[in-house]
């Protein structure tokens, strides 16, 4: 029971870290620019997310790989949205 959990969890939970960044992102749209702002948390988002993507996907493990690919698309975002106003 306690494993079931730790499969499910971490997952879900994770999909608030990878929308964390949405406020601040849409504040530099209503701004239209992102200031001083660094660009390298974005881009982390991206880079981590594409190599458990593929490490899960390496595994045939969807509890790996699925929630990942949030952080994949979502980083994307940022990132575009990113240069978008910089």
């Amino acid at each position: 029971a306690v494993l079931g959990v730790l499969e499910v969890l971490p997952p879900v939970l994770l999909q608030g870290v990878f929308l964390s960044p949405l406020p601040a992102v849409r504040a530099y749209a209503r701004a239209g620019t992102t200031g001083d702002a660094s660009i390298m948390p974005y881009t982390m988002m991206v880079a981590n997310g594409t190599v458990w993507l593929t490490y899960g996907a390496l595994l045939g493990n969807a509890t790996i790989a699925l929630p990942n690919v949030t952080a994949v698309t979502l980083g994307a975002g940022y990132v575009a949205t990113f240069y978008k106003y910089r």
